[in-house]
């Protein structure tokens, strides 16, 4: 639902044409993309012709279209195709997250037509069908659907470490867990992290809102989003990994929520978006240094 619900904001930039073709006979499609490693565009007649592989791409498997990143030249462009035009290379074979499907999606001399292609450096005007306020906001508005995945592992791990410490008699104890100060203390934490990373994520989008739909966002007002994301994502990936000491051997089973949580919420903290290198990267906002994350320049 993240993926798509990005992917769809993004579309805000396309061909009006491409958006009737996408959206036109089911308002519910299924849509992914994926910004890493672009592959080799050349201009062809009508169109481009793109090679290459991508990793990461989210959806790709269940999804009706799929978009990547190319170069042509010094352009950046984001490109679609329906589903089947690119071959999908499953090796998403990982510790968590299993269900998103973020293959690497390859391309070999495939021909894009130049309506389903966004030029960024062209540009491009917002397209009629994308008018709401929503979409006048810059590309760093997309860090809010991160932290919910996050949030949701951290919250889901917090709930079963309950119904354990009220249950769970350790090894050697006379007492449930609930009893042992270490548990107290971690459980605590944790909670705490959920909130203070619940909190900021709300703060910074109430503040982006506030600023209005079409406003200028400076460089620290838009790292300040990127800083939210990567605060929730580490913070809960932390919180958890917290958690599941407290429980012990009772979280290391598949059966456990909180063994699902702690493998979700690892992988998710690694994403571009919210990884911690992106604290450097509000600092460089912060300090009027070049970013090493361009996203966050983007309108």
């Amino acid at each position: 639902m993240m993926v798509s619900a990005n992917t769809s904001f993004d579309l805000r930039l396309a061909s009006e044409r491409f958006v009737e073709e996408v959206f036109g006979s089911d308002p519910n499609v299924v849509i992914c993309e994926t910004f890493n490693k672009p592959m080799r565009a050349a201009e062809a007649a009508g169109g481009f012709r793109v090679s290459g592989a991508t990793p990461f791409a989210s959806g790709c498997k269940h999804a009706d279209w799929v978009g990547h990143t190319a170069r042509a030249g010094d352009r950046l462009l984001l490109m679609f195709h329906p589903a089947g035009a690119l071959a999908i290379e499953e090796d998403w074979d990982t510790l968590g997250l299993r269900g998103t499907s973020s293959n690497t999606v390859v391309a070999d001399n495939v021909f894009v037509p130049a309506y389903r292609v966004i030029d960024f450096g062209g540009a491009p005007a917002i397209n009629a069908f994308f008018g709401g306020a929503l979409y006048r906001f810059p590309e760093a508005i997309l860090t809010a659907t991160f932290p919910p995945v996050a949030l949701g592992a951290l919250r889901s791990a917090l709930d079963a470490t309950d119904a354990i410490a009220a249950s769970k008699v350790p090894f050697a104890a006379q007492s449930a867990l609930k009893h042992r100060h270490l548990a107290q203390m971690r459980y605590g934490r944790a909670l705490a992290d959920y909130r203070a990373a619940r909190a900021l994520v709300h703060r910074e989008l109430d503040a982006a809102w506030g600023r209005g739909a079409g406003a200028s966002f400076s460089r620290r007002e838009k790292a300040d989003l990127f800083l939210a994301c990567a605060f929730a994502l580490q913070s809960c990936a932390d919180a958890v990994a917290d958690l599941a000491r407290a429980v012990g051997t009772t979280g290391i089973y598949r059966r456990s929520p909180l063994e699902r949580a702690f493998r979700d919420v690892q992988v998710i903290r690694h994403h571009a978006f919210g990884a911690e290198g992106r604290f450097a990267t509000v600092a460089q906002a912060y300090w009027d240094l070049e970013v090493d994350f361009p996203l966050l320049d983007m309108d």
